[in-house]
């Protein structure tokens, strides 16, 4: 798989997310490791990626700060999931963006912001960041209309904040 990234600008003014979306629950925060993340295209090799500890490393916070579209890829069990859902908890309660959190397992087809529940005509995109969890998980029949679909809600919506695990 592709990460998918695009720049935006970085002097965005950072304000209250006016509107709250419930988001699951989350495990005691004492038991989760803190997670880092590179960019693949800024590795020569798949070994330099997986190996190197610290150099390049960033947090997903800083990351949503640049980018509009990210697509996080680990293999199962691997913490993808757990993640993203403390992310969306920490801006939920820091109040800086307004975290929408949905499971992507039961995805069946049809409008993806109808699936998700977004209805933006009363909120600021901007302020927005969806997580969609589990790409990999839609079942083999809906899986391109699934990332058609994400696809389409990134240009539709291109203030929104978008990212997917898999």
């Amino acid at each position: 798989g592709d990460m998918i990234l695009r720049l935006v600008d970085k002097d965005l003014e950072v304000g209250i997310a006016e509107k709250k979306f419930p988001l699951p629950n989350m495990p005691e925060k004492k038991k989760l490791i803190p997670r880092s993340y590179s960019k693949s295209e800024d590795k020569d090799s798949i070994s330099e990626l997986l190996f190197e500890l610290t150099t390049g490393k960033i947090n997903l916070s800083k990351i949503l700060n640049r980018e509009k579209q990210v697509v996080i890829l680990g293999s199962a069990g691997s913490g993808k999931s757990i993640e993203a859902l403390r992310q969306a908890h920490e801006f939920q309660d820091t109040g800086t963006l307004n975290p929408v959190f949905k499971r992507l397992n039961d995805y069946s087809g049809g409008n993806i912001k109808e699936f998700i529940g977004l209805d933006l005509r009363e909120t600021d995109s901007s302020r927005i960041v969806v997580f969609l969890d589990g790409l990999d998980e839609i079942h083999a029949d809906f899986f391109q209309h699934a990332t058609n679909e994400i696809i389409a809600l990134s240009k539709e919506e291109p203030l929104l904040s978008i990212v997917v695990t898999s």
